[in-house]
């Protein structure tokens, strides 16, 4: 495993790497135990589907919502 695996395994916060349509390519245990969703639940997904109600009004009034 590489440091920068390595890295991503073991950090603290979450990390989720989103597609350019807004749907999940990949995500850290940290983001698994923060939001409920394994790695293999979330791949693919949209993001918003994960986060819940709020999070596609946050988004869209950031200009992220798709």
């Amino acid at each position: 495993m590489t440091l920068a695996a390595l890295l991503v395994e073991h950090a603290p916060d979450a990390l989720v790497l989103i597609g350019t349509g807004g749907e999940v390519q990949a995500w850290n245990p940290t983001a698994a135990r923060i939001f409920g969703h394994a790695e293999a639940q979330a791949r693919g997904r949209p993001l918003v589907d994960l986060l819940g109600p709020g999070a596609r009004v946050l988004l869209d009034e950031a200009g992220e919502g798709g």
